[in-house]
């Protein structure tokens, strides 16, 4: 499965890409490791799962652009930041399309659109202080993530 990123990867490579997708430990929790049957569309695996699976298939094939989008909606928060933390180092232009506002804070650059269009761009700080949109879409997750949390 993992191959299908880049057919000729060795070993080495399909580690790395797992490790550095997250998906490492899981696949050697797996009966056949690295050598287990992935059925159709994944089903014997999370949704997160899946998701991590095919952020390694990408970064096996050392892309110069890597597109996500939404890609982080099935993980928990401490694996969503290690994740975007691991994909800072690849070598290569990440785009990452997300409603999530703590997602998109750690972006060098953040476009914000609405019904298709661009609305504002900038830091999230920025975007925090002078888009009541954004700031409308912050709070309103933020205030989610805090209700869910009991706090």
């Amino acid at each position: 499965n993992l191959l299908w990123g880049n057919p000729n990867a060795n070993e080495s490579d399909i580690e790395q890409a797992a490790r550095s997708a997250h998906i490492h430990q899981t696949i050697l929790t797996l009966p056949h490791q690295y050598d287990s049957l992935i059925e159709q569309r994944g089903k014997n695996l999370s949704g997160g799962q899946r998701q991590r699976i095919a952020i390694a298939r990408a970064l096996i094939g050392k892309p110069d652009i890597l597109l996500l989008d939404d890609c982080t909606s099935a993980l928990d928060a401490q694996t969503e930041q290690a994740l975007l933390a691991e994909l800072t180092k690849q070598d290569c232009t990440t785009v990452l399309v997300t409603q999530k506002t703590a997602t998109a804070q750690h972006a060098n650059l953040i476009l914000l659109l609405s019904e298709g269009r661009l609305v504002d761009c900038g830091h999230h700080t920025a975007l925090l202080q002078r888009s009541s949109l954004y700031r409308q879409i912050h709070d309103s997750q933020h205030t989610e993530e805090n209700s869910s949390h009991g706090g």
